[in-house]
């Protein structure tokens, strides 16, 4: 059975009209179908004013429900037995209850749904078994009342049965709305994400949550009074209005701006869906904060595409600009250049000062760069000390008018954290027409570019020509054949002699390195040592170089050859090795060689790049025994201060002043200060390059030790050294 629980005071206020306005309508029928059955007016009056009466007391405001809802059922009856008596009595006047009765459970009350059946029960049970012929006008009905009321009472049981069923099930239905309803408002209230209800005509709030009090600061009267445009910053307002005046919803996507109370901005996203309401076109939104999440996708964004030290662009990002700026070009019919900048000098001063110092050296470098530029064009830094400029021009002496400004930028001193350092930078230049050029072969282009300049000395540029291309694909080549030519057994010592100067007494040999490659035949060492150097692999391959020696000199030996010494030129990254003097050490004791047989040979240069830790490991070779020789003497730019303190054996007077001897009377001059200046600092005088017998006379009568040159024997490998006619050195003799 239904509960009869009381409906919302809308609905019943509703219905009730509904059913006040059947009755109004019901009154006029019934003065319709009494002048239709020809009853005098003064009958009609006074039955229509009966229900006239009850009508009127239902349709006054004052009372509750029950008196208005019983005044209303009166009525309805009322009605319903006068259409009866109108009727004559008729057997189907009497289902006009029947309808009374479902009429009444709109109300959804027991009072008039019980006062509508004692109603039905008074008038067909008790009326009409008393007074038959009031009720009925069926001759059956009047012989036998009890059964007829018995027939209407089953009627009205089971229409009064099936509007019961109704009335449960709408209240069933009306208990499932109010837990939904009351569900929504308690998610709606206590979700802890920003929520509001707004009006779409208006933009009114019409309705806000916690959340969005406590993240927005705004109290909810202050919410009630505003609109969507309040929260949003003034400069999106029009696109609000743009997007409200096209009938979109608001905040479908974002991120959008939203601004709380205190002034501060947040990003947020939307999801948003109307709201059926009675009265306005509501839209319930519920509101993200994404501030943290957009901040952090933008940082993201910029360390995928920037360089996290200098916050310049990438590789990723130069690469994107590069491929924008030739499509412009191939437009406006313009140049792109491409200028690869490397610092000259970075590497010692990042080693000596300190990382900390290098990077704030490549930010000034950076800015700098930057300031030197134009606006439009890009600066990006690819790693290290490797910048890249890309620049749209006219003609290709802008190019080298912006790479001298490049150059210039950095040439003047840094101070950082009290030390001045000073560097230059080389830089290399590539030019572009358009998409005819890759952005990566224009990089690719400007790198190559770049290493050409540097290897003519620094602070310079160069310009891209094919043949630069040429010489990388092969560096490439020699790069990628370098390695495995060690496991081959691809490299070669040759050994050249070098002899007393006053009795031509042969008294050492210098081992030089080849490379017989297995498709491009004998490789000279000024074609693959460079490589050897930038990759790294220099160290593995000096190492081979020393071990072979040592261990040819060892066979020699034991052979009966002669004590004679081997010399075997370091380069800069083995003079630089911590463990250079350890294994020197190793294999002079693995070979059974004493350490005076063995003369290492350095360059000027590589002297004086890296002074002190040049000296210490001189200073621990010496202490070993081993000989140290300055390889291409009077070529460099050493200072005889430090020269003095390096522990040397021997200075080896580069060929280019021994090539003028007995042509050109300054040679002579400058032949005999060198060899003077190894004998003042007590080491032997090495002639290198001698080819003439003038050329030997010469260095004789200056007092030269030592020479070396095509003249008395060339490079051979070791397996003709033995076979040689020159005669072997004495047991005493060293070099």
């Amino acid at each position: 059975m239904p509960q009869g629980r009381s409906l919302a005071q809308p609905d019943w206020d509703r219905r009730h009209r509904a059913i006040l306005v059947i009755l109004a309508l019901y009154i006029v029928g019934l003065v319709a179908f009494g002048f239709y059955r020809r009853y005098s007016v003064q009958h009609i009056a006074i039955d229509a004013a009966a229900v006239a009466m009850f009508s009127a007391w239902a349709w006054q405001p004052f009372g509750g429900r029950k008196l208005r809802s019983t005044l209303a059922s009166i009525a309805l009856l009322t009605a319903a037995s006068i259409g009866v008596h109108l009727s004559g009595g008729n057997i189907e006047a009497h289902f006009q209850f029947f309808v009374v009765i479902t009429l009444l459970m709109l109300y959804q009350d027991w009072l008039p749904f019980l006062v509508a059946i004692a109603y039905v029960v008074g008038e067909h049970g008790i009326i009409g078994v008393l007074l038959p012929t009031a009720v009925y006008n069926h001759p059956a009905a009047q012989s036998n009342p009890w059964l007829w009321a018995g027939i209407h009472g089953a009627f009205v049981l089971a229409a009064s049965a099936a509007n019961l069923a109704h009335w449960r099930l709408s209240e069933d239905d009306h208990k499932r709305a109010q837990d939904t309803e009351l569900s929504y408002e308690r998610l709606f209230a206590g979700h802890p994400q920003p929520m509001w209800v707004y009006d779409g005509a208006t933009l009114r709030f019409l309705d806000v949550n916690d959340a969005a009090i406590a993240h927005y600061g705004y109290s909810r009267a202050e919410f009630l009074a505003m609109t969507i445009k309040d929260i949003r910053p003034p400069e999106d307002i029009p696109e609000l209005l743009r997007t409200t005046a096209d009938g979109q919803d608001l905040d479908a996507a974002g991120p959008w701006r939203h601004r709380t109370k205190d002034g501060g901005d947040i990003l947020v996203r939307i999801s948003t869906h109307r709201v059926p309401l009675s009265t306005v076109d509501a839209r319930h939104v519920m509101a993200q904060d994404v501030t943290a999440q957009e901040d952090l996708m933008t940082q993201l964004r910029h360390q995928a595409f920037h360089d996290p030290l200098t916050s310049l662009p990438n590789r990723a990002l130069l690469i994107d600009r590069l491929n924008v700026m030739l499509r412009q070009a191939e437009r406006s019919e313009t140049l792109v250049a491409v200028l690869f900048c490397d610092l000259d000098g970075f590497k010692p001063i990042n080693d000596s000062l300190g990382h900390a110092i290098g990077d704030q050296l490549l930010n000034e470098a950076g800015r700098r760069f930057s300031g030197a530029l134009r606006p439009g064009d890009t600066l990006a830094r690819l790693g290290g000390d490797e910048f890249v400029a890309i620049c749209e021009i006219d003609a290709e002496h802008v190019a080298i008018q912006l790479a001298e400004r490049l150059g210039a930028a950095v040439a003047h001193p840094m101070e950082l954290e009290g030390h001045q350092v000073r560097v230059s930078t080389s830089v290399g230049i590539s030019l572009g027409r358009g998409r005819a050029n890759s952005p990566d072969e224009l990089v690719r282009n400007a790198d190559i570019a770049m290493y050409r300049a540097k290897s003519g000395g620094r602070g310079r540029f160069e310009m891209f020509d094919s043949a630069m291309h040429g010489r990388a694909v092969m560096r490439l080549a020699i790069e990628q054949d370098l390695r495995p030519a060690l496991g081959r057994d691809e490299f070669r010592l040759f050994y050249q002699p070098l002899f007393n100067a006053r009795d031509r007494s042969l008294v050492a040999f210098e081992a030089l390195l080849r490379w017989e490659h297995p498709t491009r035949g004998m490789i000279p060492p000024a074609d693959f040592i460079h490589v050897a150097e930038d990759s790294g692999f220099i160290l593995t391959l000096g190492a081979w170089v020393i071990g072979e020696a040592c261990r040819q000199l060892a066979a020699w030996r034991a052979a009966g050859a002669g004590t004679f010494m081997v010399g075997v030129n370091l380069s800069a990254r083995q003079l630089t090795d911590p463990g250079l003097v350890d294994y020197v050490e190793s294999t002079l004791r693995a070979t059974g060689l004493p350490a005076s047989s063995l003369v290492l040979e350095i360059t000027e240069s590589m002297l004086m790049s890296n002074i002190s830790a040049s000296f210490s490991t001189l200073e621990a070779l010496k202490n070993l025994g081993v000989g140290v020789s300055v390889d291409d003497f009077g070529t460099g730019y050493s200072s005889l201060s430090y020269l003095s303190r390096v522990p040397l054996d021997s200075l080896k007077i580069d060929r280019s002043f021994v090539a003028e001897l007995g042509t050109d009377e300054k040679a002579r001059v400058l032949a005999a200060m060198l060899v003077d200046l190894a004998h003042n600092l007590g080491v032997r005088a090495v002639a290198e390059g001698v080819e003439t017998e003038a050329q030997l006379a010469i260095l004789q009568d200056l007092g030269c030790d030592v020479i070396q040159g095509f003249l008395l024997g060339r490079p051979l490998p070791s397996g003709l050294v033995l076979g040689n006619e020159a005669p072997k050195a004495p047991a005493a003799m060293t070099a």
